[in-house]
């Protein structure tokens, strides 16, 4: 499992129950700013593309993409769709998620302040 992988499941935990942003993601494991003032409850950040570079903005929006979907196919996450419309905005973890982000953090020593 990646580093981005044990991140997303261990932020999800810390969400005790509450869907996981992919924004919370960028924010806390890549350290990405946001550009404007959406409030965090929201999670409708923007970012800004000429601060943070195209070229690693498209790797890590990608790597992201690739992460929670190999997490899916593994039974720990479903999707988070805005109900507007309809969009994936997230993840949610499943109860085997948690067990293996609970087991993450009990056998890697891994923080979710940490990430």
């Amino acid at each position: 499992m990646s580093d981005l992988q044990k991140t997303i499941l261990v932020l999800g935990l810390e969400k005790d129950g509450a869907g996981l942003r992919y924004s919370e993601i960028l924010i806390r494991y890549y350290g990405w700013k946001t550009v404007g003032g959406s409030p965090p409850e929201t999670g409708r950040w923007t970012f800004s593309k000429a601060s943070i570079g195209e070229k690693e903005y498209r790797r890590s929006r990608a790597a992201l993409s690739r992460s929670v979907t190999r997490l899916a196919e593994r039974g720990l996450v479903t999707f988070a769709r805005d109900g507007i419309i309809f969009k994936v905005r997230g993840v949610n973890l499943t109860d085997l998620g948690e067990e293996e982000a609970r087991k993450l953090l009990v056998n890697t020593g891994l923080k979710s302040a940490q990430c």
